[in-house]
């Protein structure tokens, strides 16, 4: 459950214009929700009872979430900083919350279980059953879909119980807006004069425009292609499992 409500908001760190202090510089980055949610989650296992609809994270508590609940909640964890686009994270949290309740029993383990131990299955369930995860776009009547959240919870939640879950390997890179920066940085995606420039100079990509696209898309090329590069050294072969998308981005 901590995991799927953090994944569900996991998106837009970057330093916010409309910061309620003037000329304060938000400097929140993903680690501070996930040590916020961590810190609430705490207090459910310090406080265990046996009626789970009193968690924080209980889907019926999340079906419930307000935008101001979920700022109250949230702001004393949040070491100072500050987390914009609250309304749209309330929205996702309640979905989240109505979803298992009304489609796995309130149980986000019932959601894994009809996966059958598979990581592309997973992520087509939580893909079909939950819109806020539905993460592709329409350019030039081309339906393109990047499911960057989706693919994170099921990378996410395979590492963190273990689940050894099959084909990994079929899920892309997470085509957000951090990976694109160090391949950048390192030569293997190179930007036009005109992205570039507008990149260098801090000017904010339109979402689901012809740029951002292009720059997500070129990502997941990217990240596939450096797979190929380190499963084809043999200096590498003794690291440990093969490298895919899912463990490169997170080196990277």
């Amino acid at each position: 459950l901590y995991i799927l409500a953090l994944d569900a908001i996991n998106f837009c760190f970057w330093p916010c214009r409309n910061y309620p202090q003037e000329n304060h510089i938000n400097s929140l980055e993903y680690e501070h929700l996930a040590v916020a949610l961590k810190k609430l989650a705490e207090i459910d296992d310090n406080n265990f009872t046996e009626d789970m609809s009193s968690y924080f994270f209980s889907p019926r508590r999340l079906a419930e979430m307000t935008e101001d609940s979920m700022r109250s909640s949230l702001e004393q964890h949040l070491a100072g900083h500050y987390l914009d686009n609250m309304k749209k994270r309330s929205e996702l949290w309640r979905e989240v919350g109505q979803v298992l309740l009304n489609h796995f029993d309130g149980s986000a383990l019932k959601l894994i279980a009809q996966a059958g131990g598979s990581a592309p299955k997973l992520v087509e369930l939580v893909f079909s059953h939950l819109p806020g995860f539905r993460d592709e776009v329409i350019e030039s009547a081309n339906r393109i879909v990047f499911l960057k959240r989706a693919q994170i919870f099921v990378g996410d939640i395979n590492a963190a119980l273990k689940l050894n879950l099959e084909g990994l390997d079929q899920l892309t890179t997470f085509a957000d807006y951090r990976v694109p920066q160090i391949l950048r940085h390192f030569d293997i995606l190179e930007y036009s004069p005109t992205l570039g420039s507008a990149v260098d100079c801090g000017v904010e990509i339109e979402k689901d425009s012809c740029d951002e696209i292009s720059i997500r898309a070129a990502t997941v090329v990217g990240v596939e292609e450096l797979v190929k590069v380190l499963n084809a050294d043999d200096t590498l072969r003794n690291v440990g499992e093969p490298f895919n998308d899912v463990n490169v981005d997170w080196y990277l």
